[in-house]
């Protein structure tokens, strides 16, 4: 879920506990940044070159992912994360479809481990990721990026993928409301060659795209909506529709039951 749609989520629980006549708002931020549709993993460690963007064909979005990563190694080198490939597609879309070749996005990816299980959003598209990664470790074993989340438009919760469990998860990253993600780029060191530390992938780069398309059932007409169909729809726009629309619903939604306290 988008960080605006978790605002707008946790402000309707939070109104809903605090109906007693006391100023509850709600409000909507826009998100304020030179790049809105762009997303970096924190810098916890900066070792590699970057690879080229790539993107998903126009239309699609990332669904899923699958994640490259070396196991432990015990005594030897740890490489862990090496690589990530995002899956694009169309919800509804067939699972042939989905695993072809030419809907799979990866950009740099390390020499080391194998292909791990996919994870995919159910009837949705991710707008966010979270890494986690171990920072320098001076004169012991680096590893750098271990493992990766995708958060998905319809669920508060996140799938995570078969990566290791060095190092701490970092800040996640989400898309605008209304957008999501449709293109990466990896930061990869590449083979030191001898007894030097390896760290194969370091951070990514996601890019979101705005969804251009709203279903007409999920559209709001703002003369006809009745308060039985607020709850419903509002869920419905947390997932695909405007800040401005949600945040309509919401406000009926709490303006019906404050009515009803009243009477």
């Amino acid at each position: 879920m988008s960080n605006i749609c978790h605002k707008v989520f946790v402000s309707f629980l939070f109104a809903f506990c605090h109906l007693d006549g006391s100023a509850v708002e709600s409000s909507i931020v826009n998100v304020d940044s030179p790049h809105p549709g762009l997303l970096s993993s924190p810098r916890v460690t900066e070792f590699g070159d970057w690879g080229e963007f790539e993107y998903c064909e126009e239309g699609t979005y990332v669904i899923g992912m699958r994640l490259k990563t070396e196991p432990n190694q015990g005594c030897g080198d740890d490489a862990a994360l090496n690589g990530i490939s995002f899956m694009c597609g169309v919800i509804g879309e067939t699972q042939q479809v989905l695993h072809s070749p030419e809907r799979q996005l990866q950009s740099l990816t390390g020499i080391w481990g194998d292909w791990g299980a996919s994870y995919e959003c159910h009837n949705s598209y991710a707008v966010g990721f979270q890494l986690r990664s171990e920072e320098f470790q001076h004169d012991n074993d680096d590893s750098a990026a271990n493992n990766l989340r995708i958060f998905c438009s319809n669920s508060m919760t996140y799938l995570e993928g078969s990566g290791l469990d060095w190092g701490d998860w970092t800040e996640p990253q989400r898309c605008p409301v209304g957008w999501a993600m449709c293109g990466l780029r990896t930061q990869v060191q590449s083979s030191q060659g001898g007894n030097i530390d390896d760290t194969a992938l370091n951070n990514l780069d996601v890019q979101c795209c705005e969804l251009n398309f709203i279903q007409e059932d999920e559209k709001v007409d703002r003369n006809s909506l009745e308060n039985d169909e607020a709850i419903t729809k509002l869920v419905s726009l947390l997932k695909f529709g405007t800040a401005e629309d949600a945040e309509f619903v919401f406000s009926r939604i709490i303006a019906e039951k404050r009515r009803q306290l009243s009477q």
